[in-house]
């Protein structure tokens, strides 16, 4: 068993008061490296850090078996259209007029997860501000906290089918003006 606390890790000594010299754990989320593949075929184990011993100031190299590793393709986005509402009647409430296109690249056949805020703020000059409500088009998301989320399969050509974010706003009396604003999409494996 091993012990943490934020600044070490302790191994613990067998039955006969030695320290353990194998350290195993589970990785829980995303370990990101760059790997390159044409020189890497062959490669067999990782090196992520050394562990120093206090007591006989000697180091070891800690490695990463990767025999079973599957090594992903970098995720790439690209924007196809940016969102125009282009002119709204002020007091009046509108859907975009052309709607926010993406596409995905990576890895053939892998799983991606596309993530919005669920609204926005675009401002004019003044500073005044509206709001603007974000969706996924045709297709179904789900909520996590101000968040919106898609799963989405990369196809065999790399890439995924387009993917639209829709947008709406309502505006006032008060609202004129040229408003502008942007969002984030994240895109990750899952």
């Amino acid at each position: 068993m091993v012990e943490t606390d934020s600044t070490e890790i302790k191994f613990s000594k067998d039955e006969n008061g030695n320290f353990q010299d194998t350290l195993e754990f589970n990785i829980k989320g995303n370990l990101v490296f760059y790997w390159d593949k044409e020189k890497s075929n062959s490669l067999k184990r990782v090196k992520l850090g050394k562990v120093r011993e206090k007591l006989t100031r000697s180091s070891s190299v800690v490695e990463a078996i990767v025999d079973t590793l599957t090594v992903k393709e970098p995720l790439t986005i690209k924007v196809i259209n940016h969102m125009d509402f282009g002119t709204i009647v002020v007091g009046s409430g509108a859907n975009a007029k052309t709607p926010a296109e993406i596409e995905v690249g990576g890895s053939d056949g892998s799983f991606i997860q596309v993530t919005i805020p669920k609204t926005v703020d675009i401002s004019n000059k003044s500073n005044d501000k509206l709001t603007v409500g974000l969706k996924f088009k045709d297709k179904t998301e789900e909520i996590s906290g101000e968040e919106k989320f898609i799963t989405e399969t990369i196809k065999t050509e790399g890439k995924t089918d387009k993917i639209i974010i829709d947008g709406s706003v309502n505006t006032s009396g008060i609202n004129e003006g040229v408003y502008e604003g942007k969002f984030t999409v994240r895109v990750r494996y899952i």
